[in-house]
């Protein structure tokens, strides 16, 4: 299955935490940039996971080779979507945790434009089943090499989530109960049959 990180779940974020909410820049690099992108796995509910990869493209980049990293994110959606001016001190938090936390896995970028798809953790697949029941699922990107600046934001705009499960699914609780009740139905069904044979 493949989700991708539809405007405005997506952007970029400066070193002083400016962020535009008009804004579809995921610039990433130059020592003061980095991306985020939301991916909406509502769709993922009840299903067994067994692999979560990032598909993304860029169409150029300065000072390659460029080594990506792939962040895990605990701020919301609704917070990282949100317009911030230099110097709010709630963007610049949002920076740091777009470049910090548990590292996902990483890429690199040593050509333009290239498409790159990368597979990503354990602790990526289950952050990913910890955030089905909220909807959103998110990553940030980060670019340590001060002068390498990646633009993930044009052609091939390539950002998604792909993710693998397996063939059996998990019911949900409700179906686990609906189960349940038929079950005990049958049982009193058998019960019946067996008290007329015997009268």
């Amino acid at each position: 299955m493949t989700f991708d990180a539809s405007f405005p779940g997506r952007g970029s974020f400066t070193s002083d935490g400016q962020h535009s909410s008009n804004s579809d820049n995921t610039y990433t690099g130059s020592g003061f940039n980095r991306s985020f992108y939301t991916f909406d796995v509502s769709s993922l509910s009840g299903l067994n996971i067994t692999s979560v990869e990032l598909r993304i493209g860029n169409e150029l980049a300065f000072d390659l080779p460029a080594t990506v990293t792939i962040y895990d994110v605990s701020t919301s959606r609704n917070d990282l979507i949100a317009t911030y001016l230099t110097n709010d001190p709630a963007g610049q938090a949002i920076y740091a945790d777009l470049g910090s936390g548990n590292q996902y896995g990483s890429f690199i970028v040593s050509s333009n434009p290239s498409v790159t798809t990368t597979t990503l953790s354990g602790a990526a697949v289950h952050d990913l089943v910890n955030a089905i029941p909220s909807s959103y699922f998110t990553v940030g990107l980060s670019i340590l090499k001060p002068n390498t600046a990646v633009r993930f934001d044009q052609n091939p705009r390539v950002q998604q989530l792909i993710v693998t499960t397996n063939d059996g699914t998990v019911p949900e609780p409700a179906s686990l109960a609906i189960f349940g009740v038929m079950g005990l139905a049958a049982c009193g069904m058998r019960r019946r049959c067996r008290m007329l044979q015997t009268a």
